[in-house]
């Protein structure tokens, strides 16, 4: 089993690149069709993270695998941008995604007819800021060099937290980093803060390198993104798919130890940064209304950042792809 990572540009080039693939798309009509199993599905993660749980599970106890039946082989691919993630969506180069929704919303405004078809895991987004650190509160914020991978869920979280604890969102000196870029220059003293997810911000934690700023209200919600059409190509593979989601979230509520052992090998972190961070995720989360209506404010979020052009209408956004 290997895993092909992908690579893509920053997020500001995504709008009129995306734009030209998805219009090439539909004048070639796509790819698939017919309803009949695929000789290959292929399934994605937008980088890492301990939020992915049910993935990692899946993955490793072969659950896709069973899914989708002998004939059909499954192959697994890790993006590290939103502009990759939206290209293989729009392609048809990858069939499900776990991400954050951000990616998922800019597909969709590109024209990318996408699905939320389960949440693997909620969590509230961390502000990590060194530890001898004068900054006690997002109230200080205001002239901080904070690093975050822009377009994602943790650049939303970091807007709404300094809102709402009322600091003008341009007063912060924002910084685009991925994560690894981001994580040496907090470490190297280049960063006032650092909004990211798990296993990041724990690793910080376990070196005793940094300390959380007190938790907002931000929620990150951990989703299943299923590529346009996959319900109409193959109704079977999607069903399966997303029942496979399902099984790896019971087997973690049943075996949490295993698990989180599980977790740890995948990230390729040590143990106890997924132990610490274990209590953060809630695996038992769904897509209820309440999950649902909080997606508009990342929509807008990404509009007034000028990530998005279009508006996306949220209830052609959850539920089977068609």
């Amino acid at each position: 089993m290997s895993t092909l990572r992908v690579r893509g540009g920053r997020l500001a080039r995504l709008v009129g690149r995306i734009g030209f693939v998805v219009a090439l798309v539909l004048f070639v009509g796509g790819c698939g069709g017919g309803g009949g199993a695929p000789d290959t599905v292929r399934i994605g993660t937008f980088a890492s993270a301990v939020d992915y749980a049910p993935f990692y599970i899946a993955r490793k106890q072969r659950l896709f695998e069973s899914a989708v039946g002998a004939g059909t082989k499954v192959d697994y691919v890790e993006f590290d941008s939103a502009p990759a993630v939206t290209e293989a969506l729009a392609t048809n180069r990858v069939d499900m995604v776990f991400m954050a929704e951000p990616p998922a919303l800019i597909a969709a405004a590109a024209g990318v007819h996408c699905r939320i078809v389960a949440l693997g895991a909620s969590l509230v987004q961390d502000i990590l800021v060194p530890i001898d650190s004068k900054i006690a509160s997002a109230a200080d914020l205001g002239g901080a060099r904070v690093g975050v991978l822009a377009g994602t869920s943790s650049h939303y979280a970091l807007i709404k937290i300094a809102k709402d604890a009322g600091v003008d969102p341009k007063l912060i000196q924002v910084i685009d980093m991925a994560p690894p870029d981001a994580k040496a220059a907090f470490e190297s003293g280049h960063l006032d803060a650092w909004a990211v997810w798990p296993p990041f911000v724990q690793q910080q934690l376990v070196q005793k390198t940094a300390r959380l700023l007190p938790a907002g209200d931000a929620a990150i919600q951990s989703i299943a993104v299923a590529r346009p059409g996959l319900a109409e190509d193959a109704l079977a593979v999607y069903s399966a798919l997303v029942a496979a989601i399902g099984k790896a979230k019971e087997f973690i509520r049943a075996s949490p130890a295993e698990a989180k052992s599980i977790v740890a090998t995948e990230v390729r972190v040590d143990p106890e940064v997924v132990e610490l961070a274990w209590p953060r995720h809630d695996f038992t989360a769904t897509l209820t209304q309440e999950v649902i209506a909080d997606i508009p404010a990342k929509a807008d979020f990404l509009a007034d950042a000028g990530f998005i052009q279009q508006k996306v209408d949220v209830k052609d956004l959850v539920g089977p792809p068609r």
